[in-house]
C-alpha cells in the first residue's frame, strides 16, 4: 500500500507500507505518518489489514475522518480513495478493491467482513461531528437532508402503517440506489421475519439477507456496511444465488426505547457501485424514522386493546344491570303468583303468570339482542316488499293502541321497489322502532293527539327506500340524541335494556343502509331508515 500525503501547505510525501502492522496517522512524532496539521489529532486514524482488506478507522479524533468526502468511523479502502484528516489529504494506491463473492443456498458460517460500523447512537446524519466542510460536501448533505424530510413526512402523515412502511422503504432504496430494501422484525417465536420489503420489481425480486450481519448488528448495537455480504434466498429456498453479483450490504438496527425491535437491510448490485459511509449514515437515520412508525403502531395497538377492555367492562356492567332488573321483576311476579295460588285467586294467578312469561320473554330478547349485536354476520337476503313488511308489524298493534288512545297510521308508496334483504331481521328493526314510539306516546301527557305516522317511499338520492317513523311523544333531550344508539343506553329505567336501537342500527348497516334520528323535546321524534334496493358490492 502506498500513501501520498498532501498537507495544506508544503510538499507532498509518499509512504510505502507492507505487512499486517497497523499504520498510525496523527500529529504525534511516534505516528507512522506524522501530519503537521493543527486540525489533526495527535493520534487521529489507523489503517490496518482486516480479512485481506485495508480498513481505516477513526481513533476518536476531534474533527473526524473523511473518505472521498464522506465522514466515516470505519471504512474499507481501495486504490484511488482519498482519506482526509483535518485539512490533510492522503491518497491511497496499491490496494485492490475488495472482491465480492456470492454463496449458494445457505449462509456461510464464517464472519462477515465489515467495511464500516457505526455505534447506533452515532449513526445519524444529524449527529455528525462539527467540522468545516467543503461546498460540495454541504450540497450533498443538504440533498440528503431533503430526502430525509420526504421520508419524515411519510412517517408523520401515516394513517396506514403498512403503506407508510412501504413508502419509507421505497424512498430509502431509491435514494441509496439499492437492489432491495426490507424491514425485519422479531416474531412471537423469536425469529426475525420480513415485515415489509421494496424492490424495483416486487413481483419477481428475491430478497437477500445476511443473517450473520443482522446478528452482528443486533449483538453489537451498530449499523454495519459490509464489503463481503453473505446471502441466503428467503423467498426462493431451492435456487442458487451464484449469479447475484452483489457488492455491498447495509444493515441498520431499529431501536424503540431500550430494545432493538427491527432491522433495516439493503443490498446493492455491482452496477450500482459500492456503498460508502454516508450511505450507512442515511440508512441509520431512516431506521430511526422507522422506529417512530413501529412505536406509534405499538401505542395504537395498546390503545385499541384498552378500548376493547373498557368496552367489555361497559357491556358487562350494562348486561348485569339489565339482568338484575329483569330478575327483580321476575322474583316479584313469582311471589305474587305464589300468594295468588295460596289464596286460590285464579284471576290474580293468571295475571302474575303473564308477568312471569313477560319477564322470561325479556330475558330471551336480551340474549337474542346480545348475540345479534356481538356477532358479525351477512344477511340471508330474499325479496322483501317493504309495504307488506310494515303492515305485518303494525297490524297486531292497531287494536291495542286504539284502546289506549294511540293512533298508528301507515302510508307506503306502492311505487316502492322490492328490497334484497333479510325479512326477519328488518322486521325486528321496525318492531323495535314502533315499540319505542308507543312507549313515548304513552308517556306523553296533555290533550295533544298521540299518533305514530309511518311512511315508506323511494329515496330521494340513490337507488333505495326511505322509511320514516314520526311520533308525537315526549321527544328526546339534545344531550341524549347522540347516545340513543349506544349499547345499554336507555331512558326507560328498568323497563329497557338499551340494546334495541344499537341492534337496529347494526342490522340496517349490515344491509348497506343507515339510520338517523331527529327530535324536538316535548313535541316529536322521527327516525329515518335508508335501505338500498340491491345488495352492496363486496
Amino acid at each position: 500500500m502506498q500513501l501520498t500525503v498532501n498537507p495544506p501547505s508544503g510538499a507532498s510525501r509518499q509512504y510505502d507500507f507492507a505487512g499486517a502492522r497497523p499504520v498510525m496517522i496523527g500529529r504525534d512524532p511516534a505516528c507512522d505518518v506524522q501530519v503537521d496539521d493543527e486540525q489533526c489529532s495527535r493520534w487521529h486514524a489507523r489503517i490496518v489489514r482486516e480479512h485481506g482488506v485495508m480498513v481505516v478507522s477513526d481513533l476518536d479524533s476531534t474533527n473526524g475522518v473523511f473518505v472521498n468526502g464522506a465522514p466515516c468511523y470505519r471504512c474499507a479502502l481501495a486504490t484511488g480513495d482519498e482519506v482526509r484528516v483535518g485539512q490533510t489529504v492522503l491518497r491511497v494506491d496499491g490496494v485492490p478493491r475488495p472482491s465480492t463473492r456470492a454463496t449458494d443456498l445457505g449462509v456461510s458460517q464464517r464472519p462477515a467482513s465489515v467495511a464500516v460500523s457505526l455505534p447506533h447512537g452515532e449513526a445519524s446524519l444529524l449527529d455528525r461531528t462539527a467540522t468545516d466542510i467543503s461546498p460540495l460536501e454541504a450540497v450533498e448533505e443538504n440533498r440528503l437532508l431533503r430526502d430525509l424530510c420526504g421520508i419524515a413526512q411519510s412517517v408523520a402523515a401515516a394513517p396506514d402503517v403498512t403503506a407508510a412502511l412501504r413508502d419509507v422503504l421505497r424512498q430509502t432504496r431509491e435514494r441509496l440506489r439499492a437492489e432491495s430494501a426490507c424491514l425485519l422484525v422479531r416474531g412471537s417465536d423469536g425469529a426475525w421475519n420480513v415485515r415489509q420489503a421494496d424492490s424495483p420489481d416486487d413481483a419477481g425480486a428475491r430478497l437477500i439477507v445476511s443473517r450473520s450481519i443482522v446478528q452482528a448488528a443486533l449483538r453489537e448495537g451498530v449499523a454495519i456496511l459490509s464489503n463481503d455480504p453473505l446471502h441466503d434466498a428467503r423467498f426462493a429456498p431451492g435456487e442458487s444465488l451464484s449469479g447475484q453479483e452483489l457488492c455491498g450490504a447495509l444493515c441498520a438496527p431499529i431501536r424503540v426505547r431500550d430494545a432493538f425491535v427491527g432491522v433495516l437491510f439493503l443490498v446493492r448490485r455491482e452496477m450500482g457501485g459500492a456503498f460508502i459511509a454516508v450511505d450507512l449514515r442515511f440508512a441509520a437515520t431512516a431506521a430511526s424514522l422507522l422506529s417512530l412508525l413501529l412505536e406509534n403502531e405499538r401505542m395504537r395497538d395498546e390503545a385499541r386493546q384498552r378500548e376493547r377492555l373498557a368496552t367489555i367492562g361497559e357491556v358487562m356492567a350494562g348486561l348485569a344491570h339489565c339482568v338484575k332488573n329483569i330478575l327483580t321483576a321476575l322474583r316479584f311476579s313469582v311471589r305474587s303468583l305464589q300468594r295468588a295460588l295460596e289464596k286460590q285467586d285464579l284471576a290474580a294467578a293468571g295475571g302474575s303468570a303473564n308477568h312471569v312469561s313477560a319477564q322470561a320473554q325479556r330475558i330471551s330478547d336480551l340474549v337474542l339482542d346480545m348475540l345479534t349485536y356481538a356477532k358479525e354476520r351477512t344477511p340471508e337476503r330474499g325479496e322483501v316488499e317493504v309495504g307488506r313488511l310494515l303492515e305485518s308489524v303494525a297490524a297486531p298493534l292497531r287494536a291495542q293502541w286504539a284502546e289506549e288512545g294511540l293512533a298508528l297510521r301507515l302510508d307506503a308508496d306502492p311505487g316502492c321497489p322490492r328490497l334484497r334483504a333479510e325479512e326477519n331481521a328488518l322486521y325486528r328493526v321496525f318492531l323495535n322502532l314502533v315499540g319505542n314510539a308507543g312507549d313515548a306516546l304513552r308517556a306523553r301527557s296533555g290533550d295533544t293527539p298521540k299518533e305514530l305516522i309511518v311512511t315508506a317511499a323511494p329515496a330521494i338520492e340513490g337507488n333505495g327506500i326511505e322509511v320514516r317513523l314520526r311520533d308525537t311523544g315526549t321527544g328526546i333531550p339534545p344531550e341524549n340524541l347522540e347516545r340513543v344508539f349506544d349499547p345499554f343506553f336507555s331512558t326507560k329505567g328498568s323497563a329497557g335494556t338499551g340494546l334495541g336501537l344499537a341492534v337496529a342500527r347494526k342490522i340496517v348497516r349490515e344491509h348497506g343502509g343507515d339510520i338517523a334520528v331527529d327530535s324536538c323535546p316535548g313535541a316529536w321524534t322521527e327516525f329515518r331508515v335508508i335501505l338500498p334496493v340491491s345488495e352492496p358490492k363486496p
